[in-house]
């Protein structure tokens, strides 16, 4: 399955614990592949205006499940779920406006509009993907400070492309105060964590830090994993 396809999908995977009654009916049928029967259990509950029920029509159309393959009706779908508060949905089109997939012209003020959204509702990779835009002036003016608060919010999720980017940014000085401190901090979060790149930068940005000082980082990496990456 095509990568960015699955990252629709997962919205709908991920959501599954929290369907109850015709919600949880229609996904059972979906894990069992009858899909008709999912889409006839769905469609009453999305024209009523459940958000849940509204995305996952908009999977079954991308995906050509119980119903011809037709973009238009997806992002319809989408469009109705996000406006109504579904966070994968408007993770998803700010992903689909952001690439211009599925036949959609990229749109990047729609693609930060969706992101923002999502990002505000909590989603680590709204959150990075938003940062990123900021970061490099994706279609919209570049600004550090943005993206720091976003690469910020997803990197205490354990984000840990987030983690290297933040530090990063700590050590130049980009869009926050320069802070080699919590460089190292955040670059060696990002090592423990399995990022394959930031080690080097982490060892570079220890050779300029005393003992004592790289002994904080340590402590401040420690106690930021073992709090679940809360820095409150």
């Amino acid at each position: 399955m095509n990568k960015r396809l699955t990252i629709l999908m997962l919205g709908l995977l991920l959501n599954a614990t929290a369907y109850a009654g015709q919600l949880e009916d229609g996904l059972a049928a979906y894990v069992k592949g009858d899909y008709n029967t999912a889409y006839q259990l769905w469609l009453p509950l999305a024209e009523q205006d459940n958000a849940k029920a509204q995305f996952n029509l908009g999977v079954m159309y991308l995906e050509a499940k119980g119903v011809v393959l037709d973009n238009q009706q997806a992002l319809h779908w989408f469009i109705k779920a996000a406006e109504h508060g579904d966070m994968s949905a408007q993770l998803n089109l700010g992903l689909m406006y952001r690439d211009g997939l599925f036949d959609l012209k990229k749109d990047k003020k729609q693609a930060l509009f969706w992101y923002t959204k999502a990002a505000n509702q909590g989603i680590t990779k709204a959150q990075y993907d938003l940062a990123v835009m900021y970061y490099y002036g994706d279609g919209i003016p570049k600004d550090a400070q943005q993206a720091a608060v976003w690469f910020s919010k997803a990197a205490v999720q354990g984000d840990i492309e987030a983690q290297g980017m933040l530090g990063f940014m700590y050590n130049r000085g980009e869009g926050v105060p320069q802070d080699q401190i919590k460089a190292h901090m955040w670059l060696n979060l990002a090592t423990v964590n399995g990022h394959a790149q930031t080690k080097i930068m982490r060892d570079l940005v220890a050779k300029a830090l005393t003992p004592d000082q790289i002994k904080q980082a340590q402590q401040l990496a420690s106690a930021c994993q073992a709090h679940h990456f809360s820095m409150k």
